[in-house]
């Protein structure tokens, strides 16, 4: 501000130094009022704050009053040098502009005293100027006077404006289209080396419009931006014809902004204008030619002069031109210009000010820094009252157990869980020995627990308490030295768990892996038999139940017998009995049999304790001290007993659950084994079946041999290998009957599951031979799985049908030459016995004389032999019409001793002759429904079978009586 009134044209030096206090008083001023008022905005939010203001208010009052004082000490100081610079500067300005008014009008009374005088009131009149009068006239301009060119402005009317645009276009110029574009510019360089039009855009812009205007009215210059130089400005002076009000146009006089800046100022780039004003001095006073016309009063020329950006600088300058002084006003960049006064003045307020805020920053900073470490240290002890209670709720209510203790090792603090697993309550606990509250029983933990040393951690303590009802719950925990807050001294917190469920679940895991070790090496083991098996399972059951003793008893449900299989090494070692006993009845024994009885596992955990279950042991036997049995079920059924004795420790259900599981599971494979067993000694036989069957037999997938045995082999001449693996077309005899063959009897396994067909084979060597086939699915269901083939060479036994054919036929001829010739004896011999029968009868009845009584026994004794005879007759008619399937009986009711008597009679000289008595045992009668005839037949022959294979001289008995139907008695 200073700077730019002390440049100023008015040599009236006094008045700009009130100006200056004019403007610099008010400043301080404000800025008094700015401090008054922040201090007024500091004491009302200290009031809001409330409880908060005293310390709000101490908390800035050293800032405050640092601030204030550096302000005042600032303004005070800055004031008296400005004004001391601006006295000097002014009274030196002013010796200088008094000198440089001299000078011009110096030069403007010589330039009259010339020529000038004539030229002037040419270039008033401006009707006969043209371009030599123009050049002529600039020539005598001085050159100082900052005028860089002349040119001159002829008004064009508006009517002419295609002219003017015309000219425009002829000489290269760009026209702008708007109506009031009116005043092309005539102009002359001074190195006279181009002239031409130009087109200078002021008629488009309103202010410049009204400039114009302005200046034709009044006859006054006016200032306009150069069109195509930014550091050039234009003066236009307006010249009408002598005694016309018309104007004639405008004179211009080219102003270089560098030239002019030279005159007060020292400069290495040339000066950069962002602005010029161009005023007037008449009469003491100042006028603009441009912007605002009339008289410039003082707030005018403040404005004009403050109207500028901080990154700018301004200053004064005259000018001489068309007979009269100008001031230019140029706003510049600064670094673009070096101006020769310095404002001390200033330069120490800005220092001042920057200082007094830096002081009162720093001032201020200390100050919050002291109060943030008094609010960071009420924030951290609530925090950590914060947290100690969370610590507290924390501790109370996890799971692990807690216990604090002092240097002397009472118990400062326990938490529930320590409640729970000690049975003591925290208030009772509170300053007792921790060993009367956490009762340690191994002496190296608790010598871990009291263990204390500053930020060291002992982990890894495990063992058993008893709490104070004596349950004893198996921990594992830390233990760690503390630093008690009120005394100091060295503490001790101890944290542990109840791992008793995980001890145990752990157990029961490692009972489980030692269980499944033992079924793998079970599993694994290659037993000579069953019972080898059997030993080295009892032995497992011994070692994963931490026994000395076992045994293994088949039980057999139906015969209530249990018998002994396996007895472990432990119990041989320590048997003296030489062949103890093996069977036993259930009813005779009591523990073994208890467990089968009970169907349900038995513990003894104190063997020589009083029992019913048990009697003690046996002299010799191994001695029992503890004792557990489990019977084996197998669906549903016991079939063996299993037991294990003397345990260092008691047995629990854990064991009974480990014995029970392990006994299955070996039973299953002893099961399987013998399974196996039992498949491998069928496959054998079946095996040996296959290989030695007098029939071929092959295993066949799709009518392909899969598998024949040596049978097969032979009854085809192929080997094995030439048949394994081939179709069963290669054996038939043509390719219609392998389709037929095949056709019929997969159709019969379809409907019956199984198929027989005859057919003809060719063997290898050529030969037809007659088959049957009769084959048997694998699957009914699917017979694509294969089929088990048998096939009998039929070939031999169609030769014997044939050769047996041929017998019959011809035995059928002997038999009908049999038949005949029976027939034709029986004929034969029938006739003459007839008549011998007849003449017999005769001389029974005395019709050739009376007979003594011997006689008459001899002709009886022929007679019956001549019904034997007929009878013989008879029987090869009988086996004749059998033979023809004529035979018939005739059945009637008979007495059974009549017809056996009759037989008697008959037989009874072949009696006399071996000298046989023939006994007849009949009682009573014995009426039965049959063929008396054939009845006869059968007694005859079985008599005659007596008396032929009895001794002389022994006795017949013919016994008949009634029986059942199951009845069958066979006599001597």
């Amino acid at each position: 501000l200073g700077r730019r009134l002390i440049l100023g044209m008015d040599i009236e030096a006094a008045r700009w130094e009130k100006e200056v206090r004019a403007v610099v008083f008010p400043a301080a001023v404000f800025i008094t009022a700015l401090v008054f008022l922040f201090l007024m905005v500091v004491v009302f939010l200290a009031f809001v704050k409330g409880k908060e203001r005293s310390a709000f208010l101490s908390k800035y009052f050293d800032a405050l009053i640092v601030f204030f004082l550096g302000v005042i000490l600032t303004i005070f100081t800055a004031h008296r040098l400005d004004n001391n610079e601006k006295k000097a500067s002014a009274a030196a300005f002013e010796k200088i502009a008094a000198l440089k008014a001299q000078v011009i009008k110096n030069e403007l009374l010589d330039i009259k005293q010339k020529k000038l005088e004539a030229l002037a009131g040419l270039f008033e009149r401006g009707d006969s100027v043209d371009s030599g009068v123009f050049n002529w006239f600039a020539e005598g301009v001085i050159k100082d006077t900052a005028i860089n060119k002349w040119m001159w402005i002829k008004r064009t009317s508006g009517k002419d404006k295609g002219v003017f645009n015309g000219q425009i276009k002829t000489k290269g110029l760009k026209a702008s289209g708007e109506e009031n574009y009116l005043y092309p510019v005539l102009y002359e360089a001074p190195d006279k080396k181009s002239s031409g039009l130009i087109g200078f855009n002021m008629g488009s812009i309103p202010e410049y419009k009204k400039a114009l205007e302005y200046a034709a009215q009044t006859g006054m210059a006016i200032s306009a931006p150069h069109p195509e130089k930014k550091n050039l400005v234009l003066l236009l002076k307006p010249a009408k014809k002598q005694g016309q009000e018309e104007l004639s146009g405008f004179a211009a006089a080219e102003l270089d902004l560098q030239l002019m800046a030279g005159q007060f100022s020292k400069w290495d780039k040339g000066v950069n204008a962002t602005r010029l004003h161009i005023l007037r001095v008449e009469e003491g006073k100042i006028r603009m030619i441009a912007a605002e016309y009339g008289a410039a009063d003082e707030a005018q020329l403040y404005k004009i002069f403050s109207g500028r950006n901080r990154n700018s600088t301004q200053f004064l300058m005259p000018v001489f031109c068309f007979g009269g002084v100008y001031l230019a006003f140029v706003h510049t960049i600064p670094g673009s210009i070096a101006l020769d006064a310095v404002n001390t003045g200033l330069i120490m307020l800005l220092a001042g000010l920057a200082l007094t805020l830096g002081a009162a920053f720093y001032t201020a900073l200390l100050v919050n820094r002291e109060n943030e470490m008094e609010k960071l240290v009420r924030k951290r002890s609530a925090e950590l009252s914060v947290n100690e209670n969370i610590l507290r709720a924390t501790l109370y209510s996890i799971a692990d157990a807690v216990i604090s203790l002092d240097n002397s090792y009472n118990i400062i603090r326990m938490n529930r869980a320590a409640e729970i697993l000690t049975g003591w309550n925290e208030k009772e606990a509170v300053n007792m020995p921790v060993d009367e509250v956490l009762n340690v029983k191994d002496r190296e933990t608790k010598r871990k627990i009291v263990f204390k040393r500053d930020g060291e951690i002992i982990s890894g303590i495990q063992g058993v308490i008893s709490s104070r009802n004596g349950t004893e719950r198996e921990i594992e925990g830390k233990t760690a030295g503390i630093r008690i807050q009120d005394t100091g001294k060295m503490g001790t917190v101890i944290v542990f768990r109840d791992i008793t469920e995980n001890m145990e679940f752990e157990n029961e895991r490692k009972m489980n892996e030692e269980r499944l070790a033992s079924l793998v090496r079970i599993m694994k083991y290659e037993a000579k038999n069953d019972q080898d098996f059997l030993d080295f399972a009892l032995n497992e059951a011994v070692n994963i139940t931490g026994s000395k003793l076992g045994n293994i008893f088949f039980y057999d449900e139906e015969t209530k017998k249990i018998m002994l299989n396996s007895c472990s090494k432990g119990v041989m070692a320590q048997c003296d009995v030489i062949n103890p006993q093996r069977v036993y009845e259930l009813d005779k024994i009591v523990l073994w049999g208890e467990a089968v009885r009970r169907r349900s596992h038995i513990i003894v955990n104190d063997y020589k304790a009083e029992s019913p279950m048990k009697k003690g042991c046996s002299k010799g036997y191994a001695e029992i001290h503890r004792f557990m049995t489990i019977p084996v079920k197998i669906g549903g059924k016991i079939v063996a007993v299993a037991g294990v004795a003397n345990k260092d420790s008691d047995y629990q259900d854990t064991d009974v659950v480990q014995l029970m599981l392990l006994m299955n599971a070996v039973w299953e494979i002893t099961e399987r084994r013998r399974t196996e067993q039992r498949l491998n000694e069928s496959r054998e036989k079946i095996l040996s079946i296959f290989k030695a069957a007098p029939i071929g037999i092959a295993l066949v997938k799709n009518r392909v041999l899969i598998e024949v045995n040596p049978f097969f082999s032979r009854m085809t001449g192929y080997d094995r290998e030439e048949l394994s693996g081939k179709n069963a077309r290669m054996l038939y005899a043509s390719e219609n009957e392998y389709e037929r063959a095949g056709r019929e009897k997969y159709g019969m396994m379809e409907k019956k599951s199984i198929g027989s067909v005859e057919t003809q084979w060719k063997r290898k060597d050529g030969r037809i031979i007659d088959v049957m086939i009769s084959s048997t699915p694998l699957d009914p269901a699917d017979l694509s799985k294969g089929v088990t083939a048998t096939v009998v060479d039929l070939t031999d036994r169609k030769e014997a049908e044939r050769q047996l054919r041929e017998s019959f036929k011809k035995l059928m001829e002997i038999d009908e030459l049999k038949s005949n010739f029976i027939s034709m004896v029986s004929h034969e011999l029938r006739t003459p016995l007839t008549a011998i029968k007849g003449f017999l009868k005769f001389l029974l009845q005395g019709v050739a004389g009376p007979l003594n009584q011997q006689q008459r026994e001899y002709i009886e004794i022929v007679m019956n032999n001549s019904d034997r005879l007929l009878v013989l007759i008879n029987d090869i008619l009988d086996i004749s019409k059998m033979e023809s399937g004529s035979f018939s009986i005739t059945k009637r009711k008979k007495d059974f001793a009549d017809i056996a008597g009759k037989v008697v009679r008959g037989m009874s000289a072949i009696a006399a002759e071996k000298k046989l008595r023939v006994v007849n045992e009949f009682s009573g009668e014995i009426i039965i429904n049959a063929d008396d005839y054939r009845i006869e037949q059968v007694l005859q022959n079985l008599l005659s079978n007596a008396m032929k294979f009895s001794p002389v001289g022994s006795e017949v008995k013919i016994q008949a009586g009634i029986l059942r139907l199951d009845e069958i008695k066979l006599p001597d």
